[in-house]
């Protein structure tokens, strides 16, 4: 089993503590100063990163545009590295944005997909049904369609056989869930899964280490239930047998997603035999922290490239 340490069990009471009572606020001009670890917090850094998101330049990546369904959110773009990058054959990076199931756009996560195919990756960024239209079984049918089209070569990347699945905050969730739970690419007409590594940032990765929220329910249903227990990508680690390699990227001072979801996800999944796990925890880092690899030289972005390495 995989204990957290006291001391860490005091900070997450902190943090919770902040939470709950008033952010303390110094106005100096226009200098505003907030508690790390809180909503707020994250929430008032976000113009921040879509901004150097945004400002991470073009590396002659070719995309397309491919519908795996009716609905104006299921598709995905295909994002084909440069020319003059060496092509990983056969192996390919699914993508999914965050935005708490709600929010986000495969587009606006653009730059993850100029990282991966600078690495000479074929890279899928999916779009998906959103809440609170639909929940996570029109999810679910979304992963087995996107699948469907990527292995059977319906993009212009051709037929792809090994996948990485990957995402940030909620689209590190939907990758839990492609990267692990067969029911998936078995409805997907395959017989064996595709899925050779996951890297989950920030990622709700243990739904009974969130708090409870509106959100969540219309996501997952009660607690307990059917369609909770299959959207819980902790319940999933404990189904399987299988030596996926997974990458956790972590913040302790996560004010969205408390570090908990994963320590409580690695700990479960460490106990398979034969578990292939890295944990990178980010001392003091925040929620968007864990996804600041992809604008920035930092110890994550070199912990990725060493794993995917590894693969």
């Amino acid at each position: 089993m995989y204990f957290l340490n006291e001391r860490y069990r005091r900070r997450q009471m902190l943090i919770r503590q902040n939470n709950e009572h008033s952010v303390e606020r110094a106005f100096s001009g226009t200098k505003q100063t907030m508690i790390k670890g809180t909503a707020l917090h994250e929430i008032l850094n976000l113009p921040s990163y879509w901004s150097s998101m945004a400002a991470v330049p073009d590396n002659g990546m070719r995309v397309t545009r491919h519908s795996y369904g009716d609905h104006p959110r299921q598709y995905l773009l295909c994002a084909m590295p440069p020319e003059n990058k060496q092509n990983h054959p056969g192996q390919a990076v699914i993508f999914f944005h965050g935005g708490a199931w709600r929010f986000g756009s495969p587009e606006k996560f653009i730059s993850y997909a100029k990282f991966f195919t600078s690495l000479g990756y074929t890279t899928f960024l999916p779009s998906y049904r959103r809440l609170p239209a639909f929940h996570f079984s029109h999810l679910h049918e979304d992963l087995v369609a996107m699948l469907g089209m990527v292995v059977n070569g319906e993009t212009s990347a051709g037929k792809t056989q090994k996948l990485i699945a990957g995402g940030m905050s909620a689209g590190g969730h939907m990758a839990a869930i492609l990267a692990q739970d067969a029911s998936i690419w078995k409805k997907a007409g395959l017989s064996e899964s595709p899925m050779i590594g996951l890297l989950a940032c920030g990622a709700p990765l243990d739904l009974d280490q969130m708090p409870w929220s509106p959100v969540l329910l219309r996501l997952a249903g009660q607690r307990g239930s059917k369609r909770y227990q299959q959207a819980n990508p902790v319940w999933h680690a404990g189904q399987s047998d299988a030596r996926l390699p997974v990458l956790c990227i972590h913040g302790t001072a996560d004010g969205l997603v408390p570090a908990t979801c994963a320590h409580s996800f690695v700990g479960q999944a460490g106990q398979n035999p034969g578990a292939n796990l890295t944990f990178h925890l980010i001392e003091d880092g925040t929620h968007l922290d864990a996804g600041r690899w992809v604008f920035r030289e930092d110890a994550e972005r070199h912990q990725i490239i060493k794993w995917l390495q590894m693969l």
